[in-house]
């Protein structure tokens, strides 16, 4: 499966922040987490009180690209935004496995990918509006 094939759709996102926690052993007997509204414009204000339901931090993880392929490896579990070319969702990264990224998809299933092909979906965008920038 690949990277893309593993991305929560947006209207799913508290569900996958339920799902990885469980998964990672953060589970904390919380209370379901309330569905009030849909994640949208105030997308960072809505994880976070998901996750506050759920009894975890939630916060923003800024880097640089070049620091972005080992912050995924160290960021699991997490919660990554995907708003690019494969449509806005969220991707659920497991802690990795030596210089694989793990992320825990919709179904269920794991998959192991190398840190560029997260890469390539949190920043696809961004460069090919550069590149085609560039080409001007």
């Amino acid at each position: 499966m690949s990277a893309a094939a593993a991305m929560w759709p947006l209207a799913r996102a508290g569900e996958a922040m339920a799902t990885l926690a469980a998964r990672a052993g953060l589970a904390t007997g919380a209370a379901a987490v309330p569905d009030e509204g849909r994640p949208g414009d105030a997308l960072e204000e809505w994880l976070g009180a998901h996750g506050a339901a759920l009894g975890l931090e939630v916060q923003p993880a800024p880097c640089r690209y070049g620091e972005l392929d080992q912050r995924l490896l160290d960021a699991g579990p997490a919660v990554a935004h995907v708003d690019g070319v494969a449509g806005p969702g969220v991707l659920a990264l497991l802690p990795s496995t030596g210089r694989r990224v793990r992320l825990l998809g919709p179904d269920g299933a794991v998959t192991t990918v190398p840190p560029g092909a997260v890469r390539g979906l949190l920043c696809g965008e961004l460069l090919l509006e550069q590149w085609e920038h560039d080409r001007r």
